[in-house]
């Protein structure tokens, strides 16, 4: 008896029939056709009836989506999304809050299954047993002094939403790829990381890093995946320009990469209403081009671009939601050699520092009214997309600060919209002023030196907690204001 394997191939039911050679060796697979065909006569099998078409007045059945329909098109996101893909989404159209989920499988060409990941607080409102919320310092320095937010997988909170739910797409880690592969992704909005999974409400286990997979394994490259590559390539880019030790020349530095229609429609939506420049112009170029014959020849041809100018604190915040809080800052300090100790910054030391607010605060007058026309401002990024040749080229401008500037600092640990700028005020209107401004993720110097993060503030009162531990302080809204205010300068 030779072995059957009944399936679908192309939509239509097939058979797989094994055939063995005499050598036992070779082996060939036959397809049946669905009515029959030559090979079930061959072997002495009844020919399958002929199917006949519905009648033209039956109801038609609706869309089913199979093994094949793994993927699902966004509106939103304007991609197809694959079975195992982390979204962003909202959980009915009556909530507020979207919450990290993954893509279990596709069931109508606009409605998916997905699994919940939720963060501590998600946990505690559903009355669930927390996981350990402190991350032992000495294995996980570097997870810790990035302040993500931790998710853990609930496997039975499964549920049905639609692709207009979908707000944006996320990424989920184990604990230790952060640690030894990505130490660099404080600031990332949409990075998450994860260490324990809940089978049940009093159940729940660790999940070890080769179990756990960040991106869909039914593809070969996701969507998520594509993205995230190529905002860690744009994000060494201007790393590499900015760690330079050499001296800067205005409008010199740029550097030309590779970057899909898709990752600049990704990077265009998250930055085009944060008052950032964009503009499309063209240029005139000769290139020289070899031909067939090995002839060569010069063509002259225009090149339609597209410049996305980061140059206020509006969009440097928002781009640092994509890139990371280190986004726009270099150090100058020489690299450790391999087995020596990490080169940390010292009091004197030089960075070099994309000072949007120069921008923001000194010309504003000047630079607001004809930005569009403008080519170059004093502080910026620049985007500059063609796409024809799916190219983009980079350039910064910047200026070097001495590390142990505020602005230095300011630019680092906060990233906030704006901060206020008062002039010929009274005292209390300053207060006032920045006391609005002491939010959650603020971060300021106490009178002691120690640098403490905003956690909460109720009414008139803030709780701070240091960098390097974890008890909480209580503050007065003023005394947190006149800090700030210090700090900022």
């Amino acid at each position: 008896m030779l072995p059957v394997y009944q399936g679908f191939y192309g939509g239509l039911p097939v058979e797989v029939i094994w055939l063995v050679g005499n050598l036992g060796k070779k082996q060939e697979t036959a397809f049946s056709a669905p009515s029959g065909g030559v090979l079930a006569r061959c072997l002495n099998r009844p020919p399958r009836p002929q199917a006949h078409p519905p009648p033209p007045d039956a109801p038609r059945r609706p869309p089913v989506c199979s093994a094949a329909h793994e993927m699902i098109l966004v509106p939103s996101l304007g991609a197809v999304i694959s079975n195992g893909d982390f979204l962003w989404a909202l959980s009915s159209p009556d909530s507020n809050e979207p919450s990290v989920c993954r893509v279990n499988s596709v069931i109508h060409p606009d409605r998916l299954i997905v699994t919940w990941w939720l963060n501590k607080n998600e946990l505690a409102t559903m009355g669930m047993v927390l996981f350990p919320a402190s991350i032992p310092v000495e294995e996980y320095v570097f997870v810790q002094k990035c302040r993500l937010l931790e998710v853990s997988e609930v496997s039975y909170t499964s549920s049905a939403i639609t692709a207009d739910l979908v707000k944006d797409i996320s990424f989920v880690f184990h604990i230790d790829t952060l640690h030894e592969e990505l130490p660099n992704c404080a600031g990332m909005s949409r990075v998450f990381f994860t260490r324990f999974k809940y089978y049940a409400a009093n159940s729940m286990a660790s999940v070890l890093r080769q179990n756990h997979c960040p991106f869909s394994s039914y593809v070969a490259d996701s969507f998520p995946s594509r993205i995230w590559h190529s905002l860690l390539d744009i994000k060494q880019t201007v790393e590499k320009q900015l760690n330079d030790t050499k001296q800067y020349q205005a409008c010199k530095k740029m550097i030309v990469l590779k970057c899909s229609l898709e990752v600049w429609q990704y990077i265009l939506r998250h930055m085009v209403n944060t008052g950032a420049v964009l503009a499309q112009f063209q240029r005139n170029f000769t290139r020289k081009q070899l031909n067939c014959d090995l002839s060569l020849s010069s063509h002259r041809s225009k090149q339609f671009l597209t410049l996305l100018r980061i140059d206020t604190i509006a969009s440097l915040s928002t781009a640092r939601d994509l890139f990371g809080l280190t986004f726009g800052i270099g150090v100058r300090n020489r690299a450790p050699c391999k087995g020596e100790a990490p080169v940390t910054l010292h009091y004197g030391d030089v960075v070099n520092l994309v000072d949007v607010s120069a921008n923001f605060h000194d010309n504003v007058f000047h630079v607001a009214p004809n930005r569009l026309t403008e080519f170059t401002s004093d502080q910026g990024i620049d985007f500059i997309f063609e796409q024809l040749t799916r190219t983009m080229k980079i350039r910064v401008r910047y200026c070097s600060k001495d590390a142990h500037l505020p602005v230095v600092l300011s630019s680092l640990r906060l990233n906030v919209q704006d901060l206020p700028r008062t002039f010929n005020n009274s005292n209390d209107d300053i207060i006032n002023i920045w006391a609005q401004h002491v939010k959650p993720g603020i971060c300021f110097s106490l009178l002691s030196g120690d640098i403490v993060q905003v956690i909460s503030v109720v009414d008139d009162n803030v709780i701070v907690v240091p960098d390097d531990s974890e008890i909480q302080q209580c503050l007065t809204l003023r005394e947190a204001a006149e800090l700030l205010q210090s700090y900022i300068g």
